[in-house]
């Protein structure tokens, strides 16, 4: 009997043993599979490191760049050219710029930054809204009767805080929103922490405001000091002027001049979409066969060393801007892209002469794209590049049997 037990004790471990070796044969299987593709995929990667690709026609194009020299604005001209912007009266009697009150009462209320110290980790607070404002936004609020009124930021039409008005005659029961045209600490600092009366009248609203002006390079983990340049200015802003829509179209004249539309036309570019709900209302979508590749990059699909290959035919539906669509400004003279069909957001092309003109630039975001140049020694491929903030980017595109196939080969950030 004991014999008997010892065998089939034998049995089981001599089982377990067998199902282990299996289990490792498996795995080792595996792993000298994976060894395998990666060995092949090394020879079968045709991509080369980005500096190999080189283009005489990108190094002509960049020779014949006009390199316009910078001239500094003294203070003096640089005030000057801010109260240019907007209606304003200098007062005596004002509450002096505190860089310190940068946080408004609604921020400190809500906008908590918590660190976990277990997790290692920051966690923030939901957003809150009132009057369809998020209050992370809010400059100043005042009611009086049956008016109320709040002066916000928004990035609608600006990469950062954008100045708006939002404005009730009921109660709070219905809202109107209205664009200034002008942008937070870009130049004209406007104070929460103000004590005159926000109504000026029915009509017209106030608050004190100074000129200020940016010291440094602002970077991503380094946001700029200021300089006040000049303090004591009452803003006003009529609201009627604000609303101002000479051609109807939806969009006010202040939107459209921060759009580089045209304020008496409708359709700016006569594509037969009017310009509140078009996506690129500077020109209409005559397609090139290169078009595809820059929508395919303005909206993001291409990612860093992964090829995406699509037909020339790979048309986007027709879509239409919203309260909430967000814009793009895009500086480039390339007919292939100038017709492109957004999905997403509206896109302003301007030409890079145009946007130097500017005296304070529109601070929507903005990205710099270059040509299309042939690289040599090879056929039907191509190199070009984009620039946005401290962004840089070298794509490669090459004509394939289907259409295009476009990678990211080079990326770049200034931190």
């Amino acid at each position: 009997m004991k014999r008997i037990i010892k065998i089939i004790l034998l049995l089981l471990t001599l089982s377990v043993i067998a199902v282990q070796y299996e289990k490792y044969t498996d795995i080792k299987e595996v792993e000298y599979k994976h060894e395998e593709e990666k060995e092949n995929s090394k020879d079968d990667y045709k991509y080369k490191n980005e500096d190999e690709y080189k283009s005489k026609e990108e190094d002509e194009y960049y020779k014949k760049l006009e390199h316009i020299k910078f001239d500094f604005l003294s203070n003096e001209e640089f005030v000057l050219r801010a109260k240019e912007l907007i209606e304003y009266h200098k007062i005596t009697d004002y509450t002096p710029y505190d860089v310190s009150l940068s946080w408004t009462p609604y921020q400190d209320s809500i906008f908590e930054i918590k660190f976990d110290l277990d997790n290692k980790e920051f966690t923030y607070p939901k957003s809150e809204y009132i009057a369809g404002i998020d209050k992370n936004s809010i400059i100043k609020q005042e009611k009086k009767g049956n008016l109320e009124s709040f002066i916000y930021t928004s990035n609608k039409y600006d990469v950062r805080e954008g100045i708006w008005i939002a404005f009730s005659k009921d109660n709070g029961n219905s809202w109107e929103h209205l664009y200034t045209g002008i942008s937070q600490s870009r130049p004209l600092n406007l104070k929460w922490y103000s004590k005159t009366s926000l109504f000026k009248s029915e009509t017209e609203l106030q608050i004190e405001a100074a000129i200020v002006r940016q010291l440094t390079i602002s970077s991503r983990y380094n946001p700029a000091p200021y300089e006040v340049l000049e303090d004591g200015f009452l803003l006003v802003f009529n609201l009627d002027d604000l609303r101002k829509d000479s051609d109807l179209d939806g969009l006010t004249d202040i939107e459209e001049q921060s759009l580089y539309t045209d304020p008496n036309n409708v359709d700016t570019d006569g594509d037969k979409i009017p310009d509140d709900l078009d996506l690129n209302p500077h020109f209409s979508s005559n397609r090139t066969d290169k078009t595809v590749i820059f929508e395919k990059v303005i909206e993001g699909e291409i990612m860093l060393y992964t090829p995406v290959e699509f037909s020339i035919s790979d048309i986007p539906p027709i879509a239409y801007a919203t309260d909430t669509t967000e814009t793009l400004i895009i500086i480039a003279d390339d007919i292939h892209l100038q017709e492109i069909q957004p999905k997403w957001r509206r896109v302003i092309l301007i030409s890079a002469e145009k946007y130097r003109k500017q005296s304070f630039r529109n601070t929507a975001s903005s990205i710099s794209i270059s040509p299309l140049f042939k690289v040599d020694d090879e056929k039907d491929t191509y190199i070009f590049r984009s620039h946005s903030g401290g962004e840089s980017k070298k794509y490669l595109v090459i004509k394939t049997k289907k259409g295009w196939e476009v990678i990211l080969i080079g990326y770049s950030i200034a931190c």
